[in-house]
């Protein structure tokens, strides 16, 4: 945001919102910028072979120790929480190319 304000020749004390920065300039938030590659790449695996090595990460299990504390967001979840459906569900759409955002 410190370079959009920059170009625009607004500073802080102007008082005007992120939103109506980016919108002067027509950019994205940078939160859904990544969360879009995050699912484009989910994308990309689903189509691979089931043998390959991305495809045999993303569906690996640990069986190791469990850590203390919170256990640790997985990326499956974070792509699940993003098109707001099961796994399973995204991976059809992704290898029908029908996956989108919502």
């Amino acid at each position: 945001m410190k370079c959009l304000r920059r170009i625009l020749g607004v500073s802080l004390k102007d008082r005007i919102r992120n939103e109506d920065i980016r919108k002067m300039v027509g950019t994205t938030p940078i939160l859904t910028y990544i969360k879009k590659q995050q699912v484009n790449w989910f994308a990309h695996i689903s189509r691979l072979p089931t043998n390959s090595a991305p495809q045999m990460a993303m569906v690996h299990k640990h069986n190791g120790y469990k850590a203390r504390g919170r256990p640790r967001k997985r990326w499956t979840t974070e792509i699940s929480e993003a098109l707001n459906c099961p796994l399973h569900e995204a991976h059809t759409k992704a290898c029908s190319r029908d996956l989108v955002l919502p």
